[in-house]
């Protein structure tokens, strides 16, 4: 009897990280806002278009090349998170 328990013991001992491990939770969120900026244009908002745009671009032209660049900003409502959980990853 004692050697089963030393067993047991032994075999919880060894499996409660798994059984750990196995309890993370996986959470969606969903955009609240988005925008992107471009620097060619510094005053216009676009918030209300439905496509965004990113990167570095050179225009070329008659009078030389000018670069500029876009930029996009989204915003998340974290609030469904726990101020205390351990984040291992994301991906957007």
């Amino acid at each position: 009897m004692n050697r089963i328990l030393r067993y047991l013991l032994l075999a919880m001992c060894f499996c409660m990280p798994f059984v750990a491990f196995n309890q993370l939770d996986s959470v969606e969120l969903t955009a609240t806002k988005d925008t992107y900026v471009d620097s060619r244009y510094p005053t216009t908002g676009y918030g209300s278009i439905d496509t965004m745009k990113s990167g570095t671009n050179v225009v070329t032209g008659k009078f030389g090349s000018n670069i500029y660049y876009q930029r996009v900003f989204v915003e998340y409502d974290l609030s469904s998170i726990p101020s205390n959980a351990i984040i291992y990853s994301a991906d957007l």
